[in-house]
């Protein structure tokens, strides 16, 4: 998720790192993460596609979070996630105030459909 090295989480705390950041690194009030800390780490820092083809799902990198802005209902959404491999994400996107986590176990096939485009196409429309 926001390395690469095996980290297991589940569901609940992933989203528990997403709600992190979407509230600029506090926790129930408390100042966990510096909210500078949490802006420079989700800021994009490079476009991965000025240097590979691998990545068209994302707009930019940032420190282990990646950038991608979803359009929906003819409306732009920033946002920031962790990917995984194998469909494991943390997608924040902060003006819709919402954490959206996946899990799969899709490590060694395509994906039958991208957790990206259930954002964009059903989950995104269903909350505006």
């Amino acid at each position: 998720m926001l390395c690469s090295g095996d980290l297991h989480l589940k569901p609940r705390d992933m989203a528990k790192i997403g709600l992190l950041f979407l509230n600029g690194g506090e926790w129930k009030g408390t100042q966990v993460v510096s909210s500078a800390w949490c802006d420079a780490s989700t800021a994009a820092f490079l476009d991965p596609n000025d240097y590979t083809h691998e990545f068209p799902m994302a707009d930019g990198y940032g420190y282990q979070w990646w950038q991608k802005t979803f359009k929906a209902n003819s409306r732009s959404h920033p946002s920031f996630m962790a990917m995984g491999w194998g469909g494991q994400h943390i997608i924040v996107i902060p003006d819709l105030n919402m954490v959206v986590v996946t899990t799969a176990g899709n490590w060694y096939v395509a994906e039958a459909i991208s957790p990206l485009k259930l954002i964009s196409d059903y989950i995104i429309p269903a909350v505006r």
